[in-house]
Formats: C-alpha cells, sequence, structure tokens
C-alpha cells in the first residue's frame, strides 16, 4: 500500500521534490538488508510513524500554488537560464530558474523544473555526488533548450563546490573512470566558462539534497524564486569564477604529470623527443612544434589549432641548437674564415660578411653551422 500511494505522486517537473525525497529515503530504508521485511509482514513501528508522518504533510501540498506562466507582462528581451545543483550524502539534484529583465528595470526570476536522486546505496563521497549533481543540471540544461520556445540570452550553471567547478575546467582524461565520463558528459553539453561558484547558503538546489516540509516551498520562498541575487544585474551577483584550488588538491586526478626542469622551453622539447623515429625532416619538426605549443599552453586540447609558422621556426632552432652540441670545442677557430658569430638565441651562425645578392635572392644573411656527421644533418 505505501509503494502504491508514494507512486501515485504526479510531479513531473519536480516543484515538491524536496518534499517527495523523504518517500524516497524511507522506500530504501525499508529495501535494506538491515530493515528487510516481507511484502505481508508489517512495518515497524517507528517506520509506521515516519510513514504517517510523511502522508499527513500531503495535505500542506494541497495549499502550495506555483506560477502557470513562467514569463511576466512587462518583460523585454530575452530570458535567461539559472541551473543550480548541489549533492549530499543523502541525495543529489539540480533545479531551474528563468530569469527577466522588465521595462521599470527590475529582474524576476521562477522556478522551472527541478531533478533529485537519493544517492546510491554504495556509498561516494560528497564531491562525487555533487558532480553527480552537476551531471543531472547538464541533463535539464539539453531538455530545457530543446523543449522551450524560448531563446536563452545567457545560460549559467552554478554549483557550491570549488571541486566539482575545477574538475568541469579540466580535461576529462586527467581522471579516473568515474569523475571522466560525468566531466565528459558535462563538457559535451555546456561550456566550462559557463560554470560559477557560490556560497553554499546562496544555493536553492541544497533542497533538492535534504528533505524538506511543505511550508519551506511557498509561494514567496527561495524555492520558487530563487535566491534574491537572481534579482539584481548580473554583475553584482556573489558568484565567481575564480579557481582557488591547486591541480594536486582536485579529487580523483590522475595521470601524467609534465614538469619542465630547463630553463629553455625549446631545448625540453628536443630532449623527450627520439630523432632517430624519424625519417623527415617535415615530420620531425611537426611533432616539436606540437610539444613545444604543449608547453607553451599547459594542455592537449585543440593542441593543432595552436601550431603556427612561429613554431615551426621555434622547433628548427631548437634542433639546430641541439645538433651544434656535437661540434667540436674549437670550433670558432676552425671555422673563422666562415665568420662564425654567435646570435641572440645562442646559435652558431656563419655568413656576417657574405655578398648582398645573398640577402637579396635567399632573404636570407645568415646561415646555420652543423656538423658534418649527425641524425639531423642528415
Amino acid at each position: 500500500m505505501v509503494l502504491s500511494q508514494v507512486a501515485g505522486i504526479y510531479d513531473p517537473l519536480g516543484l515538491v521534490a524536496p518534499y517527495v525525497l523523504s518517500a524516497k529515503i524511507l522506500m530504501r530504508t525499508m529495501c535494506s538488508k538491515e530493515n528487510e521485511i516481507g511484502w505481508d509482514e508489517p512495518m515497524s513501528e517507528d517506520m509506521r510513524a515516519k510513514w504517517v508522518q510523511f502522508f499527513t504533510g500531503l495535505y500542506d501540498l494541497q495549499n502550495l500554488t506555483f506560477k502557470r506562466c513562467l514569463m511576466p507582462e512587462n518583460t523585454e528581451g530575452d530570458p535567461m537560464l539559472v541551473i543550480f545543483s548541489d549533492g549530499s550524502q543523502q541525495a543529489y539534484g539540480a533545479c531551474a530558474y528563468i530569469r527577466w529583465h522588465t521595462k521599470d528595470d527590475k529582474y524576476t526570476s521562477s522556478l522551472v523544473i527541478a531533478k533529485n536522486r537519493i544517492a546510491p546505496a554504495k556509498q561516494l563521497s560528497t564531491p562525487r555526488l555533487e558532480l553527480c549533481g552537476a551531471v543531472l543540471a547538464s541533463r535539464l540544461r539539453q531538455k530545457l533548450v530543446t523543449e522551450m520556445n524560448f531563446k536563452f540570452s545567457k545560460i549559467v550553471h552554478i554549483v557550491d563546490s570549488m571541486n566539482v567547478r575545477a574538475q568541469i575546467q579540466r580535461e576529462s582524461y586527467g581522471f579516473g573512470t568515474f569523475v571522466a565520463t560525468r566531466v565528459a558528459e558535462i563538457q559535451s553539453t555546456s561550456d566550462p566558462t559557463e560554470w560559477w561558484w557560490v556560497q553554499g547558503d546562496q544555493n536553492p538546489a541544497d533542497m533538492t539534497t535534504r528533505v524538506a516540509v511543505a511550508s519551506a516551498l511557498g509561494t514567496d520562498s527561495k524555492w520558487q524564486n530563487g535566491p534574491d541575487f537572481l534579482r539584481t544585474p548580473f554583475e553584482f551577483c556573489p558568484i565567481s569564477q575564480e579557481n582557488t584550488i591547486d591541480s594536486d588538491q582536485i579529487p580523483d586526478i590522475i595521470g601524467v604529470t609534465m614538469s619542465i626542469t630547463s630553463e629553455n622551453r625549446s631545448s625540453h622539447g628536443c630532449a623527450v623527443i627520439d630523432i632517430e623515429r624519424f625519417a623527415s625532416l617535415k615530420k620531425l619538426l611537426r611533432v616539436t612544434s606540437m610539444v613545444l605549443a604543449i608547453v607553451k599552453w599547459k594542455t592537449f586540447r585543440g593542441i593543432c589549432s595552436k601550431i603556427s609558422s612561429g613554431t615551426s621556426v621555434e622547433a628548427e632552432r631548437s634542433w639546430v641548437k641541439r645538433a651544434q652540441e656535437n661540434l667540436p670545442e674549437d670550433y670558432m677557430k676552425k671555422f673563422q674564415r666562415l665568420w662564425p658569430f654567435i646570435d641572440q638565441d645562442g646559435i652558431t651562425c656563419v655568413g656576417q660578411r657574405m655578398a648582398e645578392w645573398i640577402k637579396q635572392s635567399w632573404n636570407q644573411r645568415e646561415f646555420f653551422l652543423l656538423p658534418r656527421k649527425g641524425r639531423f644533418t642528415e
């Protein structure tokens, strides 16, 4: 009878999700191994009292009213979609609000949809549950953008966990399987720059993760209207994108850490590449350019698009400098007839006093001095 009564609660938009959460938790408690009872067996008096309290509170839901129309009469411009998410040891969830700018230069916001799920029976850490809440938020966003007729001027995701936001800012392959798959799903439906951080007491999604009474869901509540800062200009909202967490403090992060010990990143690029594995100079320079770009930008994402002609020139000069390490110690005296000199990058060049026609013909007046034998020279 309890199961049929709970299943009879029709709330597809999750407007009373914080209250219904208590029924979900009670159902799981009844089905757990510690309290497992048969279908025909009576429940304990303590469990019965909790269910009576829940069903009695359902009568209070009859007094709740929600706005049927999400668009006020005196609005101007397109609305903003703001999605909050959170997680706790009991549940994780997300709630979405639509924010309008009115003609009297004010802002109004109202709840659109909410969704929560109870935490798995296998206990997870709070950061992981908060990440699950962020996944739920990204799915709500995709559903709203697809199904609603509004064109949103801006979409903002807000969390109260620095860990979750820091995870979303990084590439998914830098985490374990659990976090990596969820971060990848979030990044496929949203941009990392759309995620913001707010203090926990300003996050209405916290109500989706904890049991709430019906009176807390009233017309003038934070649940229906969102936090007060949604009714202020966006630049005054107490949200932040500042990252205050070091990489080694982010939960579940794994992978290889690439550290540069050389002061010259060009020579470092050559040090990690085996020149014997390349049959052509063109391929060698391209791979070296990619390594130098990774060192410069400290990311693997879209690295091919970051390669420029300047990167290729830098790659060539780095290999020339490395090859010149095999020149004899007295090479300056040995090749003095070629007028050798060292340029600003520490590369030995010749041809300082060659004729002007070389400069005009080849558009080059400096020539690298390379050892006669060597893989790069070959």
